[in-house]
């Protein structure tokens, strides 16, 4: 596979010592082992004001000079009013969820950097679209996943020819949760393999492919939302989705911020506890009651990113019960015609509970057609009756 150069107005700096690398496959800072961060130059912002088709936000994505994008159509979702929201339909990337974005950035520095392999975590999205994108470049990878991953999803990544490896105890204590992150990553420096962790504590460059959403619904709405809901596990989908609209305030596109709020499972909410108790830092919880497939992370590797992002927004979070986040998961179905799995529908149980004022926007990040539904428990028999003819 051909070697290409990386693209030169985004770098990665390292936020401890300031070292600087490409965006390529780097996972920590070579100097001194702490965190990368995007970092893009200011001429790049005209991207942002220019309106030039599939590639109209290429400025402010990490995306390799001089090679194809892989891509299978993700992005441009639709936003569809509900209930006095507006839901951004994140479930209908060609995966199933948000994560093709990422995976789609991700797989081309893989490629452009010629790497052999992926290697990463996943409680079954992440893995689904590494693989299917890692599948369209002939990069095959190796994603570890918790030992209660929905049958549906563990389907789905098999399919796209990518080895599952099932750890006991993942979601359930901070210690394995931390160390997994940690060991996936050595792997991925020690072998040059690409790293499908998607936080941006690991994986900086990749989590970029997320900003759109913000760029998307400024593009739609002609201005920013007055709140966005996101169901918030790890942390990195909502610190990224703000990082997109402070990138739009810079390059004088918005000249308002929405706020952001952190939607979470009552029995998995570090986050949430922590912007209660009004804490610098988010500490991890002994364990999680949730079973709310997706937002089950004990330490989440992004937390302090988020929560300095709900704060900076005047933002606030919701934690959520698993049977609200259920309810809402029939009532999106029955009354507007979205399936979307509960981890989605969370968010928009939290819209409910505590709607913002003005423009509510929902993030509607995974389909429900890759998770169990519970629904199904609750349905009575049906009765057939054989008839001949209608």
């Amino acid at each position: 596979m051909a070697t290409h150069d990386i693209a030169t107005h985004v770098r990665l700096l390292c936020t401890g010592c300031g070292h600087e690398a490409p965006p390529g496959i780097a996972v920590s800072c070579a100097s001194c082992g702490g965190q990368y961060e995007t970092a893009y130059d200011t001429a790049s912002l005209d991207g942002l004001r220019r309106r030039d088709g599939a590639n109209r936000f290429a400025g402010f994505l990490p995306l390799p000079l001089g090679a194809a994008r892989m891509t299978l159509g993700e992005g441009d979702t639709p936003l569809v009013e509900a209930g006095g929201a507006l839901l951004k339909c994140e479930h209908l990337n060609p995966t199933g969820s948000y994560k093709d974005r990422i995976a789609s950035v991700g797989i081309s520095l893989a490629a452009a950097s010629a790497a052999p392999g992926w290697i990463g975590t996943s409680s079954g999205n992440a893995g689904a679209a590494y693989a299917a994108y890692g599948a369209r470049a002939g990069i095959r990878g190796t994603v570890f996943t918790s030992a209660t991953i929905p049958d549906q999803k563990r389907a789905q990544i098999e399919l796209f020819g990518t080895t599952i490896r099932r750890v006991r105890g993942l979601g359930e204590d901070p210690g394995s949760e931390t160390s997994l992150f940690k060991a996936v990553a050595a792997r991925a420096v020690r072998e040059g393999l690409a790293l499908a962790i998607t936080a941006r504590t690991y994986n900086a460059a990749a989590m970029d492919g997320v900003k759109p959403i913000a760029y998307e619904l400024v593009e739609e709405l002609g201005r920013a939302p007055d709140a966005v809901f996101v169901p918030t596990g790890g942390g990195g989908l909502a610190a990224t989705i703000w990082l997109g609209f402070l990138d739009l305030e810079r390059a004088g596109v918005i000249d308002a911020l929405p706020r952001l709020v952190v939607a979470q499972p009552a029995g998995c909410a570090p986050i949430h506890q922590a912007i209660r108790r009004g804490a610098e830092e988010v500490a991890p919880i002994e364990r999680c009651t949730s079973a709310i497939s997706g937002l089950q992370l004990v330490a989440p590797p992004d937390g302090d990113q988020a929560l300095r992002a709900v704060r900076a927004s005047n933002g606030y979070s919701i934690a959520v019960e698993d049977a609200d986040a259920i309810a809402a998961q029939a009532l999106l179905a029955d009354s507007f015609g979205i399936l979307v799995e509960p981890a989605a529908a969370l968010a928009y149980a939290a819209f409910r509970q505590r709607p913002a004022a003005g423009v509510n926007v929902v993030v509607l990040t995974g389909t429900g057609l890759k998770t169990p539904l519970p629904l199904n428990d609750a349905l009575p028999p049906i009765g057939v009756e054989e008839i001949d003819t209608v």
